[in-house]
């Protein structure tokens, strides 16, 4: 179980950093979008329908129903979710750019996260 967390805490860690050091690149891509406001409006909803499915993605998916074998796998699947998460967080930050919005992002982004442990906790009970 330690190594396991380990990994797990590895993969947040590395997501977050991937994220991070990404964060000029993508914020140098979304801002042409400001300038024209119907493309404005439907990149937002755009993004917003893909954080949604993104999020169905990681909520859907439980550390319980993988197979010993395949925990890698699992750390792959919840760190790509995750990952665009953050991304696309990343470009409704850039476009929106109200404090308040960058605050709940990341208050967003953070329970992902910790949803992500709890999940991983379960596996104490299998």
């Amino acid at each position: 179980m330690k190594n396991t967390l380990i990994a797990n805490v590895a993969k947040n860690l590395l997501v977050i950093l991937a994220a991070v050091l990404l964060f000029d690149y993508v914020r140098s891509q979304v801002l042409f979008v400001k300038g024209d406001p119907l493309f404005f409006q439907t990149f937002l909803i755009s993004i917003s329908i893909l954080i949604l499915c993104a999020m169905f993605g990681c909520f859907s998916f439980r550390y319980k129903d993988t197979a010993k074998g395949n925990m890698w796998l699992g750390y792959l699947v919840t760190g790509l979710f995750m990952f665009g998460i953050g991304i696309m967080f990343e470009m409704l930050i850039v476009l929106i750019n109200i404090p308040i919005f960058t605050i709940l992002s990341a208050v967003m982004y953070l329970g992902v996260m910790l949803y992500d442990f709890w999940d991983f906790y379960q596996l104490k009970e299998k």
